[in-house]
Formats: structure tokens, C-alpha cells, sequence
């Protein structure tokens, strides 16, 4: 049974906060509330006139959906995105076109963040959204179903149809990354596709498979560089190591941060990678012992503070340059 779990009572609703500019490029996003997906490329950036994607120049990585709404055509379910609140060009606005259960935006809600559900889900929420490089999108969330199919809580767009991985997972996606072939999926389940795997999982193509013994607890976010997979999360070991709510996958093993995040109750929310640099917000008071205040910065041997850091939790990040 697929099981899906909302924050803070917030349901299907998405609660951002404010954009500040820290220093180095990062940019970081704070509020009050869980986060649901930390940024990538904006969608903005790779979409045709009429919305859809331009997924044949092989962009390869995260999206970030914010403000915008996911659109289906009535026939075939191909997907588009308008801006939130927008018209979206002809046709955007008409219901008929809108797959059930889309989110739009209340006028009295400066807080509604504005996500997509694939066309025939069951009025779940979409938390990520990653392109392959060869043309297809990966969605997940905690919808179970996508165009008709049984999905449960990930699926696929391989420009002509919503597509099933395996039997998916026993409840909720928070994050996903590619790397080469391989799709990443980290979130609340502890089953992928009938196989043991917890709270992360790689899925080959055709295939489920686990991370070691994976996590002790949920996963939030996740980031690529290179071959290596950071994982962050409320966990407080990976394959049986240490590693306090930050950790690295290197295709066979997992090892720790140094020794990760300090606090009260610490919990990675966002990371983001420039060059050899990992950058990593949420709630916490320390990074390997360094005071660090939300946010901080892993350079591959070494934490360090990002200035004095941020007064409130940490949701996004992303880079600029």
C-alpha cells in the first residue's frame, strides 16, 4: 500500500518563504515550513513557446517548478507549464485542459506554491522533477496515479506517455537526481519496486535496486557530482555509518561528512554542488563542529560557515556561475 505523509498540517499545500542572496552565488530560500524539493534549473529556462519542454538539447538534472502550473493536454496527457496565475497563452487557463486535481494559487494565499500533478493522479503533489538528457522527465511525489497508470508515487514522460517504474514505492518521493542512466529516488518509503530499500533507491531502467542498507530515517534532498550522490535528510547513519542528516553514495559505498550537522534537532533540507563545492541548508547550529547557522559549506575535506548565516531554517538552494 502506498502511504503518503504531509508536514506541518500543510496537506497538499507548499510553503516557501522569502529569497536572500548569500554569498558565493548561492541563493537561499527560508521560511517556516517543510520543504518540498530543493531548486534546480527553472523550468523557465527549457520550455517552447506554448509551454511544453525542450527536452532535445540533453539538459540533464533537477527543475525547479516553482510558480509555474502543469497543464495536460486532454489527449495523449502531454504536459505544459504556464506561469501561476498567468493565463499561459490559448487554451492555458481552460479547465478542460487542466488534469484533475491541479493545484492553482488562492489570491489570499501569498504562501500556495503553485506545483503540478500528472494528468489521472489521485489529487497528489509532485515534490520533484528531474530531466535524463535523452528526452525524458521523471516526476515524483505522492500521486499513485499518472495518465491512468498505476505509478505509485514516481513516474516517467517519455514524450508520448506517463510510464510506470516497476511498481514504484510504498509511500512518498521527495527528491531525485540522474546520474549517467541511473535515477535516484530519496524520500519516506522504505520499499522500491518490492525491494527492501530505505528512504533511497536507484532504478536502473528496468530495475529497483538499494543503496547498501540505506538510511535510518527520511531523505529530503539530493545532489550530484560527478559519480558522487549527496544525500541529506533527518537520518542519522547511511549503510550503517555515521552521518549526521549528510552523506555521500560513490556507487558502491557510503561515508560520512566529517561529522555532519550539529543542533537540537538538526535536518538537511537543500543541497546544491559548485565545482568541488557542496553547499547545504536546513536546520542546524554546526557543520563538523564549525558553528555554521543554516547553512554551510563542505569543500570536500572540511566545513565552513557561509558568513553568519541565516536566522531561520533553510529551504533551497541553487547556483549562479
Amino acid at each position: 500500500m502506498f502511504t503518503s505523509r504531509s508536514y506541518c498540517g500543510c496537506g497538499l499545500r507548499m510553503w516557501v518563504g522569502l529569497l536572500l542572496c548569500a554569498a558565493l552565488g548561492a541563493i537561499v530560500t527560508t521560511g517556516q515550513a517543510e520543504p518540498r524539493q530543493t531548486a534546480g534549473k527553472p523550468v523557465a529556462e527549457i520550455l517552447k513557446t506554448d509551454g511544453s519542454l525542450d527536452l532535445t538539447r540533453g539538459f540533464s538534472g533537477s527543475l525547479d517548478v516553482r510558480g509555474f502550473n502543469m497543464i495536460t493536454d486532454t489527449v495523449g496527457g502531454s504536459p505544459r507549464f504556464v506561469p501561476a496565475g498567468s493565463g499561459g497563452g490559448e487554451g492555458a487557463g481552460d479547465p478542460a485542459l487542466m488534469s484533475p486535481g491541479i493545484a492553482s494559487g488562492s489570491d489570499d494565499d501569498v504562501y500556495w506554491d503553485d506545483r503540478f500533478v500528472p494528468p489521472g493522479t489521485n489529487f497528489g503533489t509532485v515534490n520533484a522533477a528531474v530531466a535524463d538528457g535523452a528526452g525524458n522527465l521523471y516526476i515524483g511525489g505522492t500521486f499513485t496515479m499518472a495518465g491512468g497508470v498505476t505509478v505509485n508515487g514516481i513516474t516517467k514522460w517519455n514524450g508520448s506517455s506517463w510510464l510506470a517504474l516497476g511498481t514504484g514505492m510504498n509511500s512518498q518521493v521527495n527528491a531525485l537526481a540522474v546520474i549517467g542512466s541511473d535515477l535516484y529516488a530519496g524520500g519516506w518509503f522504505d520499499m522500491a519496486g518490492g525491494v527492501s530499500a530505505k528512504y533511497i533507491a536507484k532504478w536502473d531502467g528496468s530495475s529497483w535496486s538499494a543503496l547498501g542498507s540505506g538510511m535510518d530515517y527520511v531523505v529530503s534532498a539530493l545532489a550530484v557530482n560527478g559519480s558522487d550522490l549527496y544525500v541529506g535528510g533527518d537520518f542519522s547513519t547511511a549503510g550503517g555509518v555515521s552521518a549526521s542528516n549528510v552523506a555521500k553514495w560513490n556507487g558502491s559505498s557510503w561515508s560520512a561528512l566529517g561529522s555532519g550537522m550539529g543542533g537540537t534537532d538538526p535536518y538537511v533540507r537543500a543541497l546544491a554542488v559548485s565545482g568541488s563545492d557542496l553547499y547545504v541548508g536546513g536546520d542546524f547550529t554546526s557543520a563538523g563542529g564549525v558553528s555554521a547557522s543554516n547553512v554551510a559549506k563542505w569543500n570536500g575535506s572540511s566545513w565552513s560557515a557561509l558568513g553568519s548565516g541565516m536566522d531561520d531554517s533553510v529551504f533551497a538552494l541553487a547556483v549562479i556561475g
